[in-house]
């Protein structure tokens, strides 16, 4: 692991453009549980023979932790690499044998070309480990490219990245925080607000979130950014309850704040150094979170709502939400994505499945929020199911915390400017 890091640094000082890969062997506890610690160890020696012999000529392979190995070349291309890849990948499936047994191994693997000096090592590694995950959840393990293109102007996100993670240590230089109103579905009273995470600096301008966020949750310093958005949170958000004594502020969770053994704790500590009450905080379980063990998000959900906070699943309907995880988890609220209401004021489809889910919440005990309404009509054809809260443009787009203050209901069923 250290000679990876000391020669990607090594490269990326020459501006010298290489490929890498990162690649690991997907439920190999499963050979330890069934051969014994031992044989797992001779599995892996093996496996590291046959990487070697495949990369001797034409690049550098190192083992970085656990199953999960590298590949830097500066000679062979991403899809020279994906060839080589696929060729290797068939042939641990069709005769890989230690000790006279024959081992069937299952690997995933992400990719990245670095062709520039204004990225470091850290930054290339989070996006090789996101494009890692999803290898192994979207693509059953083909490689995956982690792209290095961001918009029309060329800005090259692979140095956007690196800025950005470099400003979690500059004091979390260009972020911020926006908040959606999240309102009453009868009587259309603001009851709370979501925490959306955005960043911006002179030079990039404003990045929008899907660009970065999927990426830093992989990454190590991102616990340190959770914890950073949930104190901003809670301290804005005690600025409502002044007026709104009912406010609910929500904050969306990663899966790598969940593994963490002492998030519960930490939480709580930032609810006393805040002095914000327990009660009135809604941590949002995101899609991406399905990458957690189940059981260990069951603890963590019981655990938190044992101290009074409350557990949403945030876009249920879409990936890793289903029925399956709404008996296992008991959460207090569901939040229906907004691709079950886009087309509700002219689909009969959309209006069943939104009176099915719904239907569905009550069973389990959930309230009900519906995110996207944008417009009166939207809204009125809602209300017929069991709704407690909307949010979307129609009650407000993402604002500031000072223009959140300031918020008013829409007259007569206008939408707002």
């Amino acid at each position: 692991q250290y000679g990876f890091f000391e020669d990607l640094d090594g490269w990326i000082r020459r501006n010298a453009r290489i490929s890498i890969i990162l690649f690991n062997i997907s439920r190999f506890r499963e050979i330890n549980e069934m051969h014994g610690y031992h044989f797992g160890n001779r599995v892996l020696q093996q496996y590291a023979r046959r990487v070697y012999q495949v990369t001797e000529n034409e690049g550098h392979s190192y083992r970085i932790d656990g199953t999960k190995f590298a590949t830097i070349s500066s000679t062979l291309t991403i899809p020279e690499l994906r060839d080589k890849y696929d060729r290797f990948r068939a042939s641990l499936r069709e005769d890989f044998r230690v000790d006279g047994r024959k081992i069937l191994l299952e690997l995933n693997c992400g990719a990245l070309r670095v062709d520039s000096t204004d990225v470091n090592s850290q930054t290339v590694y989070a996006c090789l480990n996101f494009a890692l995950e999803e290898s192994k959840n979207r693509q059953r393990g083909g490689m995956v490219e982690f792209r290095n293109e961001l918009n029309a102007a060329n800005h090259r996100r692979l140095e956007i990245l690196n800025t950005i993670r470099e400003s979690v240590f500059r004091g979390y230089a260009g972020f911020h925080l926006l908040y959606q109103p999240v309102v009453d579905a009868e009587t259309e009273e603001l009851i709370g607000a979501e925490a959306l995470l955005r960043w911006q600096n002179d030079r990039y301008g404003m990045v929008p979130p899907d660009a970065f966020v999927p990426v830093l949750e992989t990454d190590a310093l991102f616990p340190q950014l959770g914890d950073w958005i949930l104190r901003e949170a809670l301290s804005g958000a005690a600025r409502m309850l002044k007026n709104h004594p009912n406010f609910m502020i929500s904050v969306n969770l990663s899966y790598s704040q969940l593994e963490n053994p002492e998030f519960v704790s930490r939480v709580l500590q930032m609810l006393r150094e805040t002095g914000f009450p327990a009660d009135h905080l809604c941590l949002e379980i995101t899609e991406r979170c399905r990458l957690l063990d189940l059981e260990l998000l069951q603890r963590v959900v019981v655990n938190l709502q044992g101290n009074g906070i409350q557990v949403a699943m945030d876009d249920f309907g879409t990936g890793f939400s289903s029925v399956g995880i709404l008996k296992e988890i008991p959460f207090d609220t569901i939040k229906i994505d907004r691709s079950f209401v886009q087309r509700i004021e002219e689909s009969e489809t959309d209006r069943k499945a939104v009176q099915g889910i719904t239907g569905l919440a009550s069973i389990f005990d959930n309230r009900v929020c519906v995110e996207g309404v944008e417009t009166a009509g939207m809204r009125d054809i809602l209300r017929h199911f069991r709704v407690n809260s909307f949010q979307g443009y129609y009650y407000g787009r993402p604002q500031p915390m000072r223009e959140l203050q300031k918020w008013e209901k829409p007259g007569a069923g206008k939408p707002l400017a």
